[in-house]
C-alpha cells in the first residue's frame, strides 16, 4: 500500500514538473516580438501576462506590472485597460 502511494506521488510530482519546464510556442514568440518591436510594447507585455497566469503567477505579476508603467507613462488607454485586466 506504501509502495503504491509513493509511486502516485512521485508520478504527480513528475508530471507537474513536465508541465512547468515544457516550451511553451506562444510565450517564445511574444518574447521574440517584445525585443524586436518597440511600438507595441504594451500589449506584448500585457499578453506575456496573460499566457503566464497559471503556470507562473510571479512572472505574470512581473509583465503586467511592466504593461501597466508601460502603458501609463506613454498614456495609451486602451493598453493599460487590457494591462490590468
Amino acid at each position: 500500500m506504501i509502495k503504491k502511494l509513493t509511486y502516485c506521488i512521485l508520478f504527480a510530482w513528475i508530471a507537474c514538473v513536465a508541465t512547468n519546464v515544457k516550451a511553451n510556442p506562444a510565450i517564445d514568440s511574444l518574447k521574440r516580438l517584445l525585443k524586436n518591436d518597440k511600438l507595441s510594447q504594451e500589449m506584448t507585455l500585457a499578453e506575456l501576462c496573460w499566457e503566464y497566469k497559471y503556470s507562473q503567477p510571479d512572472s505574470a505579476k512581473f509583465y503586467g506590472s511592466q504593461a501597466v508603467k508601460l502603458a501609463s507613462k506613454n498614456k495609451n488607454l486602451p493598453a493599460l485597460s487590457i494591462a490590468y485586466h
